[in-house]
């Protein structure tokens, strides 16, 4: 019984630490790859992100496949390409944390 209970409380530390450790490695993402135009809080309150009109994410409400996907492959506003593709200088893993940021809007 022992053995089980501290099996448990070692394999729940574990998931704890590794979403606190997803948390931190997608904030160190949005502040290395986003921030300059979205701003740290998430709002498109910088210059960069004036000059192209970007949203702000803490209003948008985009879900997690929908940021995904913006992410990835960019966005084009009037087949002008207003936001880079982080397609092949992300990995999957990174876009995930990324878009799971940009859907909680926080």
């Amino acid at each position: 019984m022992r053995k089980t209970t501290v099996a448990i409380v070692a394999g729940v530390t574990v998931l704890l630490g590794a979403a606190g450790a997803r948390a931190q490695d997608a904030n160190e993402l949005w502040t290395k790859n986003c921030a300059s135009c979205h701003g740290p809080d998430m709002k498109g309150d910088t210059k960069a992100g004036k000059a192209m009109q970007v949203k702000d994410l803490t209003t948008l409400k985009l879900d997690k496949a929908a940021a995904a996907k913006a992410i990835k492959e960019g966005v084009k506003r009037e087949d002008k390409q207003v936001m880079k593709a982080f397609g092949e200088k992300l990995s999957e893993a990174e876009i995930d944390a990324l878009a799971g940021k940009v859907a909680a809007g926080k």
